[in-house]
């Protein structure tokens, strides 16, 4: 089973206990392609879309070309902004604790 398939049918809250569980540890693998860019960027996408409806654009990453300290996740306002680097814009940054 991929692990995208894993976060099929879960919660929002369950989908980000899984993604900061697994974050760590995922950093040190190969980004290129790595399957937690696909849950950030395609199932939260449509987890958080669900919820804030039509209108708002989702968009998360877990890094460009190379991971980011933290995997995030934003809301655009369309007739406000569309990009992170522009205007106002609703972020969720997960702290990743390393024990």
């Amino acid at each position: 089973m991929a692990l995208e398939d894993s976060f099929q049918n879960q919660t929002i809250q369950e989908i980000i206990q899984q993604i900061l569980g697994s974050y760590s540890a995922a950093r040190q693998e190969t980004f290129e392609q790595h399957p937690l860019g696909t849950i950030v960027r395609t199932v939260m996408k449509q987890s958080i879309s669900q919820v804030v409806g039509k209108g708002w654009n989702v968009k998360g990453s877990i890094g460009n070309g190379n991971w980011a300290e933290t995997p995030w996740l934003a809301i655009f306002d369309p007739q406000v902004t569309t990009s992170a680097q522009w205007r106002y814009r609703v972020t969720l940054h997960w702290v990743v604790i390393q024990l």
